[in-house]
């Protein structure tokens, strides 16, 4: 996406804020004009004359007033609204990637980019964008007045301008790149930040403090050095044009003075003098903010780049669209045929054949690292960079469209993400449902008695992630979301692991019951529960097996849950 087509998004803001900015460029000429009339007047004074042009002295201090006026009011609306705009494009290019795409950094890179690299952007676009226009115009037109009064002094002028131009296009490239590397440390340090505030109370437990205290120091002292470096190349950069305008000063005055000695009308020279320095002046301007605007662009270009989900795909997925055509229907079975999946290159599992069934309840089991949840990820179209093939009812899962898939689906995560809002919405999910249909999806949830015990039943907000409610409300919500979307395939991902045993028992029941079609990763063993699973697969030693429940030892999760509680008392 464009810059361009950020700022034609607001044509009416562009328009009042590029007419503001030439606005004030017109203003600056008519001084220029009015100066030269005054001197022309100082030539040979003459009350009267002084008396017949006073109301254009007048007229132009009342304009000078209303342009700061009006430019500000027009620059602060066209700034509210490209920063607007540019938030939501930012934003919605972040919520739009592929869950693998999106992975590929965390959730403080994203809000750095939000904040951080929002702001810089700020900084070096619109100043800039208002200098370029008003000094623009400013240089043409004196360069167009300058070849009426002498067009040798103009062209002098003009191969001058080319060397401010050239002398600007040495710290373009070097400019853009120190910008995306402050905003690259900027996104480093938020990562950092995060981290060490995340594992604030094992810092503390272990009195380490200071280290992190130091470390977080060094880290901030980085960020700001680079930043140091880039200020110091734009101040580098204008020292440089002060120099080359003081020079070009410096001949722009003996040339006029030259031709005042020469019987020149002082009038005239006055305004080839300001007229001079006017395309001096802005030339000492307009290149630096060239350099600051191609800066902000590459922060831009950073914020919104691959927008289009299409540009996301991966060069290991050849021939496939992921974006997907089709609808998902799923009607008998999923069927998976010479499944394999690499690792950075490192096998996980290979020549996978299995089908599932609709309705059917299926517990993925493995040992650690063994793969079930990268099974689990590719089975719900959260990795699409496998090898083989999958199909739901003949279609190739490639090509049914994600939103279609998810509509269907449902996700139960051993750390349930709640919305500090309603209970309602929480379940709901921001979705339009009728009072029956939320009311069957929490009785069929066991999410009853919470309801009945909070003062404004399903309007209650809930704390920052739902940390006012237990393990298993938070699990219950998530159950009543499956619920209430009609999902025909739940995804657990070892949904009781953090619950108490006898509550984990009613959840994984719970499940059991559902009419969906069932897949879950689990390490519980519950006596007279699990084994209404009707197929286990297995992922060991780089394969996968279907095994009949019937035909599975359950007592070897028996086993390592006994295990485990041993060491645990050791």
């Amino acid at each position: 996406m464009k810059l361009r087509s950020l700022t034609n998004r607001y044509k009416i803001e562009f328009v009042l804020f590029f007419g503001g900015a030439l606005f004030i460029a017109i203003m600056s000429l008519a001084m220029k004009l009015v100066m030269a009339e005054t001197l022309g007047l100082m030539q040979d004074p003459s009350l009267e004359e002084i008396k017949s042009k006073a109301w254009i002295f007048i007229l132009c201090a009342i304009l000078i007033g209303l342009q700061n006026f009006f430019h500000h009011r027009f620059r602060l609306s066209f700034i509210r609204s490209v920063k607007l705009g540019l938030k939501q494009d930012c934003f919605s290019n972040i919520i739009n990637k592929s869950f693998r795409e999106f992975n590929k950094k965390s959730k403080e890179n994203y809000i750095s980019n939000l904040v951080n690299d929002i702001d810089l952007f700020e900084k070096d676009f619109f100043y800039p964008l208002s200098e370029i226009i008003s000094s623009g115009f400013s240089n043409l037109i004196s360069f167009i007045a300058l070849i009426y009064l002498d067009w040798k002094f103009a062209l002098i002028l003009l191969i001058l301008s080319t060397v401010f131009f050239f002398f600007s296009k040495m710290f373009e490239k070097p400019s853009k790149n120190l910008k995306k590397k402050v905003s690259d440390d900027n996104e480093e340090f938020s990562v950092s930040l995060s981290n060490t505030l995340n594992g604030i109370e094992i810092l503390k437990l272990n009195s380490v403090e200071k280290t992190f205290c130091d470390k977080t120091t060094e880290t901030v002292k980085a960020v700001e050095h680079r930043k140091l470096k880039y200020n110091f190349l734009l101040e580098l950069q204008t020292k440089g044009f002060q120099f080359l305008s003081a020079l070009t000063t410096v001949f722009i005055l003996a040339y006029c003075m030259f031709k005042l000695f020469n019987l020149g009308d002082l009038a005239t020279t006055a305004l080839m003098f300001q007229f001079g320095m006017g395309m001096t002046q802005t030339a000492r301007y307009i290149f630096p903010c060239l350099t600051r605007y191609k800066a902000a662009t590459e922060i831009y270009d950073k914020l919104v780049a691959g927008g289009n989900t299409a540009e996301l795909l991966d060069n290991e997925i050849s021939n496939e669209n992921i974006l997907g055509t089709k609808d998902f229907n799923f009607e008998n079975k999923i069927s998976v045929k010479d499944l394999a999946f690499y690792y950075d290159e490192k096998l996980v599992f290979n020549n996978a054949n299995f089908e599932i069934e609709k309705g059917k309840k299926y517990l993925i089991r493995g040992p650690s690292g063994a793969g079930k949840t990268t099974l689990m990820n590719i089975l719900s179209k959260t990795m699409e960079n496998y090898k083989g093939f999958i199909s739901v009812d003949n279609i190739d899962l490639h090509d049914i469209k994600l939103s279609s898939f998810n509509n269907k689906i449902g996700f139960i995560f051993q750390n349930v993400f709640l919305f500090e809002d309603s209970i309602k919405n929480n379940i709901e999910l921001y979705h339009d449902y009728d009072e029956t249909k939320l009311n069957s999806a929490i009785k069929s949830a066991g999410l009853e008695e919470l309801i009945k015990t909070q003062k404004d039943g399903v309007d209650t907000v809930l704390a920052e992630n739902g940390k006012d409610l237990s393990g298993g409300q938070r699990q219950r919500v998530s159950i009543a979301r499956a619920i209430i979307k009609d999902a025909e395939i739940i995804f657990a991902d070892e949904a009781t692991s953090s619950l108490d045993p006898e509550l984990g028992r009613q959840i994984e029941d719970e499940l059991l019951s559902l009419d969906s079609t069932l897949i879950a990763i689990s390490h519980r063993y519950y006596e007279g529960i699990t084994e209404k699973y009707d197929y286990v697969i297995q992922v060991k030693d780089k394969e996968i097996d279907l095994i009949p429940s019937n035909e599975y030892n359950f007592t070897l999760i028996q086993n390592e849950n006994s295990s485990n509680k041993e060491e645990t008392h050791a």
